[in-house]
């Protein structure tokens, strides 16, 4: 606070710079440019006024609204007596050219300061700090009224993985791969129902399901459940299986039997690795699909350890 006194000081020595700003009112006299659609929604008869919008030479600018409302923001934290006297005196000074309005750390990206106002330079970092800081701050816990993002990290992995399963089957024309399909019931007769959707599926071009598959976003040891999920679409289908887990150094991939015989395959995707490119992070994505594929069906890999 101490700093930014001191720097509007030097930018009161200098002179508080006016600027342009477009203005759009009701004058008397046509001025700038008539506004016609204004003008047409007023009533009709003569005109005693006109919609005009028009560049407004004055010191009531952007940049000096960031810096009364930077004043402001730091009177609220200022303890020290004599300083916040000072700020107070300046933030006066400046209403009486500036209109006091909320300034957000958006509106500071459109601000350009030019030779002529290279002496707002250094206060205007501090508006910056400033302003930003106080924004930040507003997310505390019953502090003030935010925006919330919840991110579903389950449905975000499944496209992950719906879009590593697509882009891999691209590379053969023997089969297509379906996405939260019905396949049948797990049991056939009785009232009981139990409806099949896997993740994904993998079908021949006779239409036949060859490989049935699951994402599951979570880290540790596969569950009973996860293993019984996927079991029961194999037992159905009398197909391999695959789920798919999150990068885990390779702790879960590996090849395991059903009692059935069915082969039951645990993968994990390379999230956690650095990638240069998108293009790299997609490849290494479909090449691990693809290797987990590859015994079952046509599917090669390309560009692969695995």
């Amino acid at each position: 606070a101490a700093l930014f006194e001191a720097e509007l000081q030097h930018v009161f020595q200098q002179g508080i710079t006016p600027g342009y700003r477009t203005v759009e009112g009701s004058e008397k006299y046509l001025r700038g440019r008539l506004d016609t659609q204004r003008q047409l929604q007023k009533s009709t008869g003569p005109a005693t006024e006109f919609e005009c919008t028009y560049q407004e030479h004055t010191r009531d600018i952007l940049l000096n609204r960031a810096i009364l409302y930077a004043a402001q923001l730091l009177g609220t934290y200022v303890s020290d007596s004599a300083l916040a006297r000072r700020l107070s005196r300046h933030r006066r000074r400046l209403r009486e050219y500036v209109t006091p309005t909320t300034v957000r750390p958006a509106e500071l990206q459109t601000i350009e300061l030019t030779h002529l106002t290279d002496y707002y330079r250094d206060i205007f970092r501090l508006v910056e700090l400033v302003i930003s800081n106080t924004f930040v701050e507003d997310f505390r816990a019953g502090q003030g009224a935010s925006f919330s993002l919840l991110v579903n990290m389950n449905t975000i992995f499944e496209k992950v993985v719906e879009r590593g399963v697509k882009d891999t089957v691209k590379r053969t024309p023997e089969y297509r791969a379906l996405f939260q399909q019905e396949t049948g019931n797990l049991i056939q007769a009785g009232k009981l129902a139990s409806t099949l959707v896997p993740d994904f599926t993998l079908q021949n071009r006779s239409q036949q399901i060859v490989l049935v598959g699951d994402a599951k976003w979570k880290r540790g040891q596969p569950t009973n459940a996860d293993l019984y999920q996927l079991a029961a679409y194999q037992h159905t289908h009398s197909v391999p299986g695959v789920i798919v887990y999150p990068d885990q150094k390779q702790s879960l991939s590996g090849t395991y039997q059903l009692s059935s015989n069915l082969p039951l395959i645990l993968t994990e995707l390379p999230l956690g690795r650095d990638a240069e490119t998108y293009e790299s992070f997609s490849r290494e994505i479909e090449d691990r699909i693809s290797a987990a594929f590859a015994p079952y069906t046509k599917l090669k890999t390309e560009g692969t350890n695995e």
